[in-house]
């Protein structure tokens, strides 16, 4: 999910398109998107670069005034899988469901890249269905805020606000990457239990959602919640440097 202004030559644009590529090399999955311009056809840009399925659920009807811009299917799309609803409801059904793991060896992501209020409605919306155990029912799903620029910095402000005056629990908040969050992660290698087999407190439970400043944490992140064995991790030496931010972690 993420802006459908964003033009092609844009550097959200660029980075979207090779955080697609690698993710979809890493886990094999659809990427799925809004069918879209900007940061959605980004995304089926970078799975048709890594040779993997792309489709889309698109909204029809929009607004021709405020998004005449996003009335027709990305051309990209043409000989994909598409889908069209007059409903946002049912989008986000659609959507919800392409993320939704129906075994362990199923690998998916929701990532969420810089957007306006179409991506943080997505985006709040599938935070609470994790939070109410709606999303990841039988095997957990992450969910990432890809941090370009410090786009998300507001979701970092937002839910500590809300933690300290008790609105949320703090184990609802999206935990910041770190070489602490990746350290859990490898030891559990993806060895993951269903999610209403997990205690309240349970040290073992994977952290679930978290906000990433980078393609190489996001793509780290993942290859340790999916346990990927070191040979098939890739992507290190294939990521760009935009401006020294994808280091590896510290």
């Amino acid at each position: 999910m993420g802006s459908a202004r964003d033009t092609p030559d844009s550097k959200n644009v660029q980075r979207t398109v090779e955080l697609s590529r690698e993710n979809s090399i890493l886990l094999g999955s659809t990427i799925w998107n809004g069918g879209g311009p900007g940061i959605m056809e980004a995304s089926s840009v970078g799975g048709i670069e890594a040779g993997g399925n792309v489709a889309a659920i698109k909204i029809g009807g929009l607004n021709t005034a405020n998004a005449a811009f996003e009335q027709e299917v990305s051309p990209i799309l043409v000989n994909s899988r598409v889908a069209i609803c007059q409903y946002f409801l049912a989008r986000k059904v659609g959507l919800v469901d392409a993320g939704v793991r129906h075994n362990q060896e199923n690998r998916t992501a929701f990532v969420f890249f810089p957007g306006g209020f179409g991506t943080m409605d997505e985006g709040f919306e599938l935070l609470c269905l994790q939070q109410q155990g709606k999303l990841g029912t039988n095997y957990p799903v992450p969910i990432i805020f890809v941090n370009y620029g410090g786009a998300h910095n507001w979701l970092i402000e937002v839910q500590d606000h809300l933690a300290d005056d008790g609105m949320i629990a703090e184990e609802d908040k999206c935990a910041i990457f770190s070489a602490e969050v990746l350290a859990k992660l490898e030891r559990l290698g993806g060895r993951h239990k269903k999610v209403d087999e997990y205690a309240e407190g349970d040290p073992d439970k994977p952290v679930d959602s978290v906000i990433c400043a980078n393609n190489r944490q996001v793509l780290d992140f993942l290859a340790a919640f999916y346990g990927i064995p070191a040979n098939e991790r890739q992507y290190a030496d294939k990521l760009r440097n935009w401006d020294g931010e994808n280091e590896a972690p510290r």
